[in-house]
Order: C-alpha cells, then structure tokens, then sequence
C-alpha cells in the first residue's frame, strides 16, 4: 500500500481516515496521509502517539489533573481496587483482548502469564458507563452526543451490547468542560473524536480517548437530524465551522451483536 495509497490521497480533493491505533496502524497511515493530502481530516501525530496509549494518555491526563483511573504497565505494582480491575493491551482498541478480573490472586497468575508486555493494568471504576462525540476544527470544541455505554461483565470479559446514543443530554455542560481541559493538555485533535467515561460519585473518569471513528457516530446523525459527515466536509473545505445544537437532540439506541 506504500506504493499505491500515496498516488490515491495524491488525486483526492479531501481524506478522512479509518484505521485503528493498534501496532501503531493509525500513526503510521496519519503520516501518510499528512504527507500526501490535499487536505486531511483527522488529528496531528502528536495527538495520535499520546492516545494511542492508554500509558502516554494517563501520564498526561494526570499531569493536566483530569481525573483518569491509575494505569500500569503488567510489570508493576499492581494499583488498590475494590472492584477489581481491567487487564488490557496498551494500544488496544474497544474491548478487544481486554479482561475483568474480580481477584487479585487471579490477576496474578494472568500477568504472569502474558508473555507480551503491551498489557496495562487499571483498577475497575464501578460507575455509570458513557462516552462523549465531538467534533474539533481549530481548536475549536462542538459537542455532537452525550451517550450511554451499555457494558456487560461476563466470565473475566468486558463487552459493550449497546449505545445510547444522546441518552445522557444532562451531563452536556459538564462534557463539554472536560473536553475543553482534554484538548488543553494534548494538543493536535482534528475531526471526529471519541472519548469513553465513567461517571461515578459525580465525578467524570476519563477511560480512553479515541483520535478516530467510534461506534456512536453511526447514530448521531438521525440523533441530531443533520448530516453530520456532510457538515463535518464541508467544515473543512469552506474552512467555517457550524454551530450544532443538542436542544432538540432525541435518544437512538444502536444495538450491538
């Protein structure tokens, strides 16, 4: 593809990438991307490397003093938890190869285990599940869904069976702030941004933070009544970014297998 993707982006008035961060997929293609596009829509490397890894991201969430849980590499001393704790790779994306693990004794003996290293440790915040959409233009914040994570904890695993998406409009003021405080301390997002949260004893927990296409964004489009991909183009080719309104926003459900 490093042959042929460049002399495609090379004939395109206008790129948007899908890829995952995983072995460094979203990073690599971002750089060609960048290097080849007439214009691009998506986030600069800096922001891709930081997110990229759930360690980079809780440094630089903690040193910005936005609440995240404490993340470790499988190596370390593994952080107190209540509630048990998620076993995950580093770049991973989703819930893909990621583990709940109630006992401590248990999450022993998986650590030692694994013989690759890329795995992080987080103690399990038991909360409400949700996620945030935006969409970044200039440094510019336009809030698109305020959504509800429907996650189920079965047999050491995690999944999400659900997305509601624009169920949690009350929690809108609130998101938007912390997006504000993110984007203030990892510079570079452009485009569609992903952000997973838990909320617990009213306090938002930053999960992880996605540079690229989430599962919500299938839904905001009929959840807001507008276009979203169109309005998104059309933002980078007339350079004006429109003001989107929550107000008259309606729950969609999206159902997942």
């Amino acid at each position: 593809y490093e042959k042929i993707l460049p002399k495609l982006i090379q004939k395109s008035d206008i790129c948007w990438l899908i890829a995952p961060e995983t072995g460094n997929c979203l990073y690599k293609l971002t750089d060609l991307f960048l290097k080849n596009a007439s214009i691009f829509i998506g986030s600069d490397l800096n922001a891709i490397k930081t997110t990229s890894s759930k360690l980079m991201t809780y440094s630089v969430l903690q040193n910005g003093n936005i609440t995240t849980p404490k993340t470790v590499s499988v190596n370390k001393k593994i952080p107190d938890s209540k509630h048990g704790w998620i076993m995950k790779p580093d770049d991973g994306i989703g819930a893909e190869n990621c583990f709940f693990i109630r006992d401590r004794h248990r999450l022993l003996e998986n650590t030692a285990s694994i013989k690759n290293n890329n795995y992080i440790i987080q103690p399990y915040i038991d909360g409400e599940h949700m996620s945030m959409s935006l969409f970044i233009y200039n440094e510019k914040i336009q809030l698109l869904s305020c959504n509800k994570q429907e996650i189920i904890l079965k047999k050491n695993s995690i999944r999400l069976k659900g997305i509601y998406v624009n169920e949690f409009l009350t929690y809108a003021d609130e998101m938007r702030e912390l997006a504000e405080n993110i984007i203030s301390v990892i510079s570079g997002f452009s485009g569609y941004i992903g952000i997973d949260l838990v909320r617990k004893n009213n306090k938002f927990y930053v999960i992880d933070i996605n540079p690229r296409f989430t599962t919500a964004y299938a839904g905001i489009s009929t959840s807001l009544g507008i276009n979203v991909t169109e309005m998104i183009l059309n933002t980078f080719l007339n350079n004006e970014m429109p003001y989107v309104s929550l107000k008259d926003a309606v729950p969609v459900k999206l159902k997942l297998q």
